[in-house]
């Protein structure tokens, strides 16, 4: 089928499907593109397909992000001028589809890099997996092994998700869902981590989320969530501010436009956001955190004596078999374009989204 013919079928079918999607209290109308100054961008050619992005602990200024299924396990360090400063190749698991990046500090106050090979478009892998990396002391290229791998599966069984979140007071890891007209929020249990349980550990349900398909995700330094999908942001209470099993919206607001908008971290204290692509020499964009600092209720504090105190975020065997069972499947591409703003799915969406489901993916493969 051509493109042309995909486009005018998505514009038929876009109709009904306008109709399910679920409306945010904030709701009216879709909300417009948002502005956005660049910050960088990405010119590395190795680069193309960024899923995931965070501030640097370690190293002011600098980005870490990397490519999703089909491409080494390796992460890039990108500078403040948008070249690439070091390639940290990690040994010792596979880029089955890494869609999420985030970092946290250990016991130890150790920084650690945790990458989340969470994609599952097809919805078939019995587990996945987080893997945690110490992020290097000198910017160069280097080769790292994960001190940790957390396998997890869903209580519900599996389901698609891009956004890995570590709350910069305990840090907790979580796990927001990417799903066409809802998200939810699970925890990572605390027994597997901080703790040091073995084997696949099952996902604790917190909250569903007033947003869907959701790209990435971060918690601000005060324990708010941010998340965005392709053309808008979210701003949510911290997981404990759950109520009748929902987190509320406190704040939300368009994203800059971009070719296929997949990460998001956190600086300036929370104050503002950037906001990256897939795609080559894609500009991240600066933009600021939708309702003001400080606005919002942020849930209860953490205990005192938290096992981790880590600083704000900003957020092979010669035959491998992948994380649940099996390679993915050649799947389609992550839908593109724009899903919901505002609470309505546009029709421009719907048909972005049939038009790349129709562009081939590769398999995963070792590391390189």
């Amino acid at each position: 089928m051509s493109r042309r013919a995909v486009a005018l079928a998505a514009v038929a079918l876009a109709a009904p499907v306008m109709s399910l999607a679920a409306v945010p209290a904030a709701a009216g109308s879709a909300r417009a593109a948002g502005a956005g100054s660049v910050d960088r961008v990405i010119t590395d050619p190795r680069i193309t397909e960024s899923s995931g992005l965070v501030a640097s602990l370690r190293h002011p200024g600098y980005l870490w992000t990397h490519n999703d299924s089909g491409n080494p396990a390796r992460l890039y360090a990108i500078a403040p001028d948008g070249r690439t400063a070091a390639a940290l190749s990690v040994s010792g698991t596979l880029n089955w589809d890494w869609e999420a990046l985030t970092e946290l500090r250990d016991r130890q106050g150790r920084a650690l890099l945790a990458i989340g090979d969470i994609g599952d478009n097809t919805e078939t892998r019995r587990w996945v997996e987080v893997a945690l990396v110490p992020e290097p002391a000198r910017l160069a290229d280097a080769r790292a092994r994960p001190v940790r791998v957390l396998r997890l599966r869903y209580p519900t069984g599996p389901v698609d998700a891009e956004a890995l979140l570590a709350d910069p007071r305990d840090g907790r890891l979580y796990i927001a869902t990417k799903e066409f007209l809802s998200a939810r929020l699970f925890a990572v249990p605390a027994s597997v981590w901080p703790g040091r349980r073995s084997g696949v550990a099952t996902l604790e349900p917190v909250a569903a989320l007033p947003t869907s398909l959701v790209t990435d995700g971060a918690f601000l330094p005060d324990g708010r969530i941010v998340l965005r999908n392709y053309n808008s942001l979210v701003v949510l209470p911290g997981p404990r501010a759950a109520r009748d099993g929902r987190l509320p919206e406190l704040a939300g607001g368009p994203t800059p436009t971009q070719d296929q908008g997949e990460s998001l971290a956190v600086v300036d204290g929370g104050r503002s956001l950037l906001l990256g692509s897939e795609g080559v020499d894609e500009p991240v964009y600066r933009t600021p955190l939708p309702g003001a600092a400080g606005a919002g209720p942020t849930g209860s504090p953490s205990p005192s004596g938290s096992p981790l105190t880590p600083t704000p975020t900003t957020t092979a065997p010669a035959r491998v078999t992948a994380p649940g069972g099996g390679p993915p499947a050649a799947r389609p591409a992550t839908w593109v374009s724009g899903a919901v703003a505002g609470g309505a799915i546009t029709v421009a969406a719907v048909a972005a989204a049939l038009l790349v489901a129709l562009r081939p993916r590769r398999r995963g493969r070792a590391a390189g």
